[in-house]
């Protein structure tokens, strides 16, 4: 499937949604503006794989940019994120493996810039700058083991430059430890705390 200079904007939940599909295409596309303050995303891509999501914008939205949940193997590149409510990337769940961000612009997004858990998944060449909430994050790595962030550019967080952490998730207590991970080549400039924590 091919979603190609899609304008989808004000809805009250996602933009876009793509659900169990594979080696599908959106590009040149926007979901801005949605809405609901938990779940308003510019595009939801759920249960899928080997998804490109190339050189579109997702802005002003409730939640977040793009939401990537239980989906594997997907190209996130050259995308602009900005002034989403909590997070401009979102790449969560146990599957959530082998998928790679690449080139995306993230700015003013309130929370973090991207965030990931799962395992093996690259995140490169980046520019993350302005996550503005509370102790706002560039990058965080959340539980995920071998993924590899490199080359990212991230300027005046309020928190955090670069955080790869053990999961936070409530069923988990204290959560594993995480191994494997690589932080190499990246430039961060006036983390409002650690740099690379």
């Amino acid at each position: 499937d091919r979603l190609l200079g899609i304008s989808s904007s004000r809805n009250a939940s996602i933009g876009i949604v793509l659900f169990d599909v594979g080696r599908s295409v959106v590009r040149n596309s926007s979901g801005n503006g949605s809405l609901a303050h938990n779940t308003g995303a510019g595009l939801g891509l759920f249960s899928s794989h080997h998804v490109r999501v190339l050189h579109s914008s997702f802005r002003h939205n409730g939640d977040m940019g793009i939401a990537v949940d239980t989906a594997a193997h997907n190209l996130i590149k050259g995308n602009l994120l900005a002034r989403n409510r909590n997070f401009g990337i979102v790449v969560r769940g146990q599957a959530a493996n082998g998928n790679q961000v690449r080139r995306n612009r993230a700015v003013r997004n309130g929370k973090i810039g991207v965030f990931i858990e799962g395992s093996r998944n690259v995140i490169a060449r980046n520019r993350i700058s302005h996550p503005f909430r509370g102790e706002a994050t560039g990058i965080e790595v959340d539980g995920g083991n071998h993924n590899l962030i490199t080359r990212n550019s991230i300027r005046d967080t309020e928190g955090r430059g670069i955080s790869v952490d053990f999961s936070r998730d409530p069923e988990v207590s204290g959560g594993p430890p995480v191994v494997g991970n690589v932080v190499r080549g990246n430039r961060i400039h006036r983390a409002g705390k650690d740099g690379v924590h």
